[in-house]
């Protein structure tokens, strides 16, 4: 339900002040001060609205502003942006792998390492780097059990990057994660991938 301000204030009335104004206020005094233009600057000052989107994917990542809210229905998770990516507000302890590629390397080229979690996990977002930047884009895939889930960039000129998971990547006690670089050249490419307990 929505209210304007001429309803908000046929709302006040003097017995409504006299009930919760301090001692020593008349109550002309303070309805005196109460107008539409003090309802529409608490109105607009009320903070901030979430909004509704289908998945974590759905979620806007450019033209936001500092504690915009918004509400995943896939997963039933609420997030709020803290300018520069959308935090979970129940965000439970993060933990991290890192997988490294270490010396050279020209992709396409298959990951040598991988993990198994002894948990069940949720992967949250990423922090990827390299030794120094190169003159073309190094992609690389997270994979689940040897399949790619999601792919990434390093773009050209850049040496690193962080980026959030889509939503639902979830990992069980018999699942692995690897990664493969799909194409690119560098060196020392080392990927911390975040994740929580689930």
């Amino acid at each position: 339900m929505s209210y304007g301000d001429n309803n908000v204030l046929a709302l006040i009335d003097s017995s409504y002040v006299s009930n919760r104004a301090p001692a020593g206020y008349a109550d002309a005094d303070v309805l005196s001060l109460i107008d539409s233009d003090y309802v529409s600057a608490r109105a607009a000052a009320g903070g901030s609205s979430i909004t509704t989107y289908a998945n974590y994917a759905a979620f806007p990542t450019s033209g936001n502003t500092l504690s915009d809210q918004a509400y995943d229905e896939a997963t039933d998770t609420l997030y709020i942006w803290n300018s520069s990516q959308w935090l979970d507000i129940n965000r439970q302890t993060v933990f991290s792998y890192y997988l490294i590629n270490a010396g050279d390397f020209t992709g396409p080229k298959e990951g040598t390492q991988s993990i198994t979690p002894n948990n069940n996990i949720t992967l949250t977002n990423l922090a990827a780097s390299i030794d120094a930047a190169v003159g073309s884009a190094i992609i690389f895939d997270v994979e689940k059990n040897d399949s790619a889930i999601q792919s990434f960039t390093i773009p050209s000129g850049q040496t690193e990057i962080t980026a959030n998971f889509n939503s639902n990547l979830t990992f069980t006690n018999s699942d692995n994660i690897s990664v493969d670089i799909t194409s690119g050249t560098g060196k020392d490419l080392v990927v911390k991938i975040n994740y929580k307990e689930t």
